[in-house]
């Protein structure tokens, strides 16, 4: 079998890849042991026009969290590697697909009915989204007997819209794309000129709040509820959430904002405004200055982010130059914030 090679490199979960819908960042066709397989990549195969055989079939018990392996026509099989988990184990310890399409417990619902929340089907992570804005509970998420719940203080009337996704796919990426992994809702004009945005996927939420226009606000008071946690203000960026052995669990960070032409600014504050007993008010505060600057490209993206990774690095190497990340902060309950 002729061999393909790809540099190997390190990349982080990016929006894009997470609306393409996870098709794989590399495959393997192989029948040759382990030691050696060379990888290859359906975006970056150098010298070789090699086509790869059809799929028949995706082999269920070769899974890994962030793999699937699949029989080709030829006999031979082929692994495919995703920047992102798209299995969990279920309680019987066997690797399942995330479904991350949302549903109501009213089943005869609509994401467009009032005071219906939404979850997301089949994951490790319990995801819930409030049918329209509120000041409490309009964003849950809960594992490992912790939760963090918030939502917008005086914001406008708005309802929940769902935005679809009707990509067909043929031939092998049939099999190798993995439908239901990620869903996306927006509220539009929370704040006069300003978006609400969330990503469910299979390491948690992903938001954006989007200014449209130099008119839009740059402050936003946001109420959090804490299970189990205890927050402490770390710097005037960051806030840390610690369990009863005063162990640090998550922290909630204002990292940065980008603008239209990539421009971006980490001028933002995250400070703690008021504590009674599980409720937390933050301030979220973005630079008035960046905002009004001159030749200022709309829409400006801010990216509040809670992550229990401490240590996470957030750029990409080498693809793409060391360049500061337009998007990617997460909401995340599972240690997946760079993947390599």
């Amino acid at each position: 079998m002729r061999k393909t090679q790809v540099t190997k490199r390190t990349l982080a979960v990016t929006l894009s890849a997470l609306i393409a819908t996870m098709l794989p960042l590399q495959v393997l066709a192989t029948n040759l042991p382990e030691e050696n397989a060379v990888y290859s990549s359906f975006d970056n195969v150098q010298g070789n026009d090699e086509k790869i055989p059809n799929i028949v079939t995706e082999l269920i018990t070769d899974r890994t969290e962030n793999s699937k392996v699949f029989l080709l026509e030829d006999g031979s099989k082929m692994i495919a590697e995703y920047n992102q988990p798209v299995h969990y184990k279920d309680s019987d310890d066997v690797w399942v697909e995330y479904n991350n399409s949302l549903i109501s417990e009213n089943s005869s619902a609509t994401i467009d009915e009032a005071d219906i929340d939404y979850s997301n089907k089949s994951s490790n992570i319990d995801i819930k989204l409030s049918n329209k804005v509120k000041t409490k509970n309009m964003i849950e998420i809960s594992q490992n007997g912790y939760s963090i719940s918030w939502g917008y203080d005086n914001a406008n009337k708005s309802k929940i819209k769902a935005i679809t996704n009707n990509d067909n796919f043929v031939g092998n990426d049939r099999f190798t794309n993995v439908k239901n992994i990620a869903s996306e809702v927006i509220y539009e004009n929370v704040y006069n000129n300003i978006d609400l945005q969330y990503f469910v996927t299979s390491t948690g939420v992903k938001e954006n709040i989007i200014l449209h226009n130099a008119d839009a606000q740059n402050e936003f008071n946001i109420t959090y509820q804490l299970k189990h946690l205890t927050p402490k203000q770390s710097d005037e960026h960051t806030i840390t959430l610690y369990n009863g052995d005063n162990e640090p669990v998550y922290s909630i960070i204002a990292p940065f904002m980008t603008d239209n032409n990539g421009e971006s600014s980490v001028q933002l504050q995250m400070k703690i405004v008021s504590l009674n007993g599980a409720n937390m008010k933050v301030k979220l505060i973005a630079d008035y200055d960046f905002i009004h600057s001159a030749n200022r490209s709309f829409p400006i993206t801010i990216d509040p982010e809670i992550t229990n990774k401490f240590s996470s690095e957030l750029y990409l190497d080498e693809v793409y130059g060391n360049s500061a990340l337009n998007h990617g902060p997460y909401y995340l309950s599972n240690d997946h914030y760079i993947f390599a």
